[in-house]
């Protein structure tokens, strides 16, 4: 009974320890978070930025963001599971040690009583099975490292875009201030409206600073910062070179290696089904200790004793006792993945064809809204009316906004032919 009584006051003495240690640590890391918050919160209203280039944007991404060392993890675990697999080839040492001694004789023991033994266990694998793993290993390897390249390919694409959306929120910043320098000098009562309306992009414009600024931290991994991105990203543009981009010559090189890995990794394990339905070969060897400290030699070793044993086993599956389904299931599989790939492979090369065409289609309309703004700013600076200024300006505002639209597709353009662009990467020529 007293003893009952212990458990049951040291269970709740210990529940009582666990609820004051998880309130402890909450409180603490509680109190953390709210001085975190308070550096953002003074960070968001810090006027000061630090500048940071391309290049260097690029390297601090791929030494601290959190989800292309994740990528990168992948291809060092590929890596290692290769050599992994070779080592299972390496004897396993064991060491014995043995007492003769009872615990009621524990008092009498002595070093006679002691004897240790070292013992080396080697492990001959099934050669087919062996090479099977190599060779999923390497597949994987391979898988790892090529979508690895696509991931860093696509992390400058999105620093690309922060750079594009910075350039973006500046120059709308420097229109304001050129538009307030304009309408300070014209005196009517539709001014206010136009003010009123400057407002309001300004608004607009501390709004797209502040979430840009979240998410260049976010890609940089650098909670807190106020970067400025400052330089020129290269520069992408392939309005002259349309005609160059071909699946044939060598574009999107990377993504048709990933495209084959898909097929044979599929050929893979249709050929592991098929394996299965043969019978299971088996290696053994048994081998005598290498060192016993019971015998008058200590490095003893007699390869006499070294056994070879071999057996061959097969499960059978009364339901299925030639695993005829998964046979069928697994060619089915290898079959509907090549036809997906076939229209994966249609669709990107229609993709082409019609991003080509509208590629053209927007050269060809920058071309006209160029001219056009041209031939209004000539008019503007002619007019002292200031009514036909009002108008003029509103013609210049709407060309300018339908001319940035259109180079802003040209760009989006320009970033989906990047990442498949082997020229340029030159990773995979």
């Amino acid at each position: 009974m007293l003893l009952k009584i212990f458990y049951i006051a040291s269970a709740l003495a210990l529940c009582s320890c666990v609820n004051n240690k998880a309130n402890k640590s909450l409180a603490i890391h509680q109190d953390t978070q709210k001085s975190a918050i308070s550096d953002f919160k003074n960070a968001i209203t810090q006027t000061k930025q630090r500048p940071i280039n391309w290049q260097t944007a690029v390297r601090q991404v791929e030494s601290s963001n959190l989800r292309y060392l994740s990528s990168f993890e992948r291809v060092e675990k590929a890596l290692s599971a290769k050599k992994r697999t070779w080592w299972t080839l390496a004897p396993e040492i064991f060491t014995l040690v043995n007492v003769s001694k009872s615990i009621t004789e524990i008092s009498d023991l002595s070093s006679d009583d002691v004897s240790f033994s070292i013992l080396a266990n080697i492990t001959i694998p099934n050669p087919f099975r062996f090479y099977a793993q190599l060779y999923a290993d390497y597949m994987g390897m391979l898988n790892a490292q090529w979508q690895h390249e696509l991931n860093r390919r696509k992390f400058q694409v999105e620093l690309y875009n922060l750079y594009t959306r910075q350039l973006d929120i500046d120059q709308k910043q420097d229109k304001l201030k050129k538009l307030e320098r304009t309408l300070a000098h014209i005196s009517l009562a539709k001014i206010e409206e136009h003010l009123k309306s400057n407002d309001l992009k300004k608004i607009s414009l501390e709004t797209s600073r502040e979430q840009l600024r979240v998410q260049i931290n976010e890609l940089l991994n650098t909670p807190g910062k106020n970067w400025k991105l400052v330089g020129k990203p290269p520069k992408i543009s392939y309005a002259k070179k349309l005609n160059k981009l071909s699946l044939k010559e060598g574009y999107g090189k990377l993504g048709l290696m990933l495209q084959t890995i898909e097929i044979e990794t599929n050929i893979l394990t249709l050929w592991n089904v098929k394996v299965s339905r043969w019978p299971q070969f088996s290696i053994g060897l048994s081998n005598p200790p290498l060192v016993n400290s019971s015998s008058g030699n200590k490095a003893e070793f007699d390869p006499e004793q070294t056994r070879l044993f071999t057996g061959t086993s097969h499960g059978i599956k009364l339901n299925d006792p030639l695993n005829s389904e998964r046979l069928r299931d697994a060619t089915k599989r290898s079959r509907y993945t090549r036809e997906q790939l076939e229209l994966v492979t249609e669709n990107d090369a229609s993709r082409l064809y019609l991003l080509k065409k509208r590629y053209l289609h927007l050269l060809a309309q920058e071309s006209l809204l160029k001219h056009s703004l041209t031939s209004t700013k000539s008019a503007l600076r002619k007019t002292s009316s200031p009514s036909v200024l009002l108008q003029k300006m509103k013609e210049i505002e709407s060309l300018e906004i339908i001319l940035e639209n259109n180079e802003r597709q040209q760009l989006q353009f320009d970033l989906q032919l990047w990442i498949w662009d082997e020229s340029y990467w030159k990773t995979y020529i």
